[in-house]
């Protein structure tokens, strides 16, 4: 799996942990295809390794 797949599976496993129903959780990475910042500086590569978390 590729880093971010990993990261999202992790944060899935850890709400599962705490009560989260299977149901209710997802883990998706968007990869490069979608960057919550543009850019090729260490900054930019910071914010876009991140996890976002939708309740539902």
């Amino acid at each position: 799996l590729a880093l971010g797949q990993k990261r999202a599976e992790a944060v899935r496993r850890a709400l599962t942990l705490v009560g989260a129903s299977d149901a209710q959780v997802e883990a998706v990475s968007f990869g490069e295809d979608k960057p919550a910042v543009a850019g090729s500086s260490e900054d930019a590569y910071a914010k876009n390794r991140r996890v976002e978390i939708r309740y539902r």
